[in-house]
């Protein structure tokens, strides 16, 4: 589509910064493929990443060379996290983590995963969330009472 062969991007559960001017543009010169593309009610096999193109566009137009990705701390709930997991989580270096439904964690695993959070992101999260704040630490006694009790 892009006319660049030999590339793969393997798109994780991150944040893909992109230039909607060139997708615009794109989609604007390649109407019949923009109708394939929003066609489907759910995914479909025959879309593609808008990222992807994007990127592709990206390294067409602009020159733009491909970079290693940055950490990604990833979990599941079917897998058991390690405490190597957890340090990952803690490190500077893992801007971004994927949680795969948290909601299927044990409760203990979910709430120490919850507390590396807030520990790790506090200074962007409300104060309320802030473990000194009243408001949080009764939230965290009821939470804490209701799990063992």
């Amino acid at each position: 589509m892009s006319g660049i062969k030999g590339w793969y991007f393997q798109s994780e559960h991150t944040p893909h910064p992109a230039r909607k001017s060139l997708l615009s543009e794109f989609f604007s010169q390649n109407t019949d493929i923009l109708k394939s593309q929003i066609q489907h009610r759910f995914r479909d096999a025959n879309q593609f990443s808008p990222f992807s193109l994007s990127y592709h566009q990206e390294m067409k137009r602009f020159g733009v060379t491909p970079e290693k990705s940055t950490s990604v701390a990833y979990f599941h709930p079917e897998e058991s996290p390690s405490r190597t997991w957890f340090d990952d989580l803690r490190q500077e270096e893992s801007k971004f983590g994927c949680i795969q439904s948290l909601d299927e964690c044990p409760s203990d695993l979910a709430a120490e995963i919850q507390e590396v959070l807030k520990t790790k992101f506090q200074s962007h999260l409300p104060s309320c969330l802030h473990p000194e704040c009243a408001e949080y630490q009764a939230a965290d006694e009821a939470r804490t009472v209701g799990i063992s009790g």
